[in-house]
Formats: C-alpha cells, sequence, structure tokens
C-alpha cells in the first residue's frame, strides 16, 4: 500500500487552505530566521547565546591544541598579496588573531613583508604591543610588558618549551629571563601556525617576514633547538643561535 504524502497544505480555523511552511531542517536555517525576525527580544537572546557558544568552541580549541602546554590556538588568519609591476615589487599582507594560555589572552599580529627587486622590508605590529618590527627593525619588548601578557595569558609560572640546557635549573635562574624563553616559545608557536595555515610564503618569493627563532635573537637569548640539542650539540656550537652584545 501506497504511503500517503503530507499535504503541502493546512487549514485555518476558517475552513481556508493556506500553504504548510516547512519547518527549518538545520540549526543554521533556524539562526537565519531569528536574524531575520522584527523581535529585537529574539535577537538579543540570539546574541547571547552566539557569544556562550563561541567561548565554549574556544575552550574546546584550546583543549584540541597539539601545543598544550602554552595553549596557543591559532583563532583566524587572512593574507592578501599585492603587486606593482612598474616598481617590480610585491607586498604581503598577513593578519592573525590568537588565544594564549589557559585564560585565552587576545593576541593580534599585523604582518607587511615587501619584496622590491631583491630588497626585502618588512612592518609587524601586534596587540598587546608586543612584537613591533620598523623598516625590518625589530623593537625590543619591554620586561614588564612581556610579564604583564603572560600574566593576563595565566603563564607567569609557566617553564619554557624549548629551553635548550636541561642541565640549568630554571627556578634558580632570574624571572625576567625565564618570561623572556617563554613568551619566545609563544611567538615561534603563533609564527608556525601562520606558515602552516596559509604558507610560508606566497608563490611570489614574499615570505612572512618572521621566522622561527626570531623573537630569542632579538630578546638576545642563545637559542638551540631540541633537534639540534638532542642529537648531542652543545649550547654555544655554530648549530646554535647566539646572540650578545
Amino acid at each position: 500500500m501506497k504511503k500517503k504524502e503530507a499535504p503541502n497544505h493546512a487549514i485555518d480555523e476558517a475552513g481556508t487552505k493556506r500553504p504548510r511552511l516547512n519547518a527549518p531542517q538545520t540549526w543554521t536555517e533556524n539562526v537565519e530566521n531569528v536574524l531575520r525576525s522584527d523581535d529585537i527580544q529574539d535577537v538579543r537572546k540570539l546574541h547571547n547565546e552566539l557569544q556562550r557558544l563561541t567561548k565554549l568552541a574556544e575552550s574546546r580549541m584550546q583543549e584540541l591544541s597539539p601545543t598544550c602546554g602554552l595553549a596557543v590556538v591559532l583563532v583566524d588568519a587572512n593574507t592578501s598579496t599585492e603587486q606593482d609591476i612598474n616598481n617590480n615589487s610585491c607586498t604581503r599582507h598577513v593578519d592573525a588573531e590568537f588565544l594564549i594560555g589557559p585564560r585565552k589572552a587576545r593576541f593580534s599580529v599585523a604582518i607587511e613583508h615587501e619584496n622590491e627587486e631583491g630588497d626585502l622590508r618588512t612592518n609587524i605590529s601586534s596587540s598587546p604591543d608586543l612584537i613591533s618590527v620598523e623598516d625590518s627593525e625589530p623593537n625590543k619588548p619591554d620586561d614588564s610588558d612581556i610579564e604583564e601578557f603572560l600574566k593576563e595569558a595565566g603563564l607567569e609560572q609557566a617553564i619554557p618549551n624549548s629551553w635548550s640546557d636541561s642541565s640549568k635549573d630554571v627556578s634558580a635562574m632570574n624571572r625576567n629571563e625565564v618570561r623572556c624563553w617563554v613568551y619566545s616559545d609563544i611567538v615561534d608557536i603563533m609564527v608556525k601556525q601562520i606558515a602552516e595555515k596559509k604558507g610560508h610564503d606566497d608563490g611570489f618569493g614574499v615570505g612572512l617576514g618572521i621566522e622561527e627563532g626570531d623573537m630569542y635573537k632579538w630578546l638576545q637569548l642563545t637559542y638551540c633547538n631540541r633537534y639540534e640539542y638532542y642529537s648531542g650539540l652543545e649550547v654555544g656550537t655554530t648549530s646554535c643561535l647566539v646572540v650578545l652584545r
């Protein structure tokens, strides 16, 4: 016996046939219907609920982050490239936003990297103002600003991920130095995540303008990556980045 299909109309109390409105099939359609509503209370309730869900999603992204030690989560990243054929130049723009640490402190970075006939120029700014490069010249952030940001992120007692000399007692080190190491680790992870998400270069020979390991140099730290260290190389060899004044 053939199953009866539901009629595509409904009959109101007056006996008049009216088109049956199909219920939204997805959560997205429900949201869009509320946004089209003229009821400001419904829209406000939706706004509050979306904010709640956004916080839950950000928290879950942190839990799933492969770098759970410092909890660096890339929330969003955008890149664009401008070409100037007359000057034989190409400029890459990168904007990225992160959540850092167990307290999910927000950190955004804006990069402008230009290649003009092989001459490279970089400008980088961030919020908070902890990464600053003007005309390819990096500005060292203040220790107090690093300390304030790590507190905001809940990482004031964090141990450096990339500490290259396991024989040293971190607890006996100067706290400013430890914080500089932790902050440099964070920047290294951010650079790596941007490169993985948007590519190290844009296909026109223009990179990011900042490399893994740069922040250690800018903060005058002796840096040796873990692969080199555990391969038997000692801190201070030519395979390490040693920056002294």
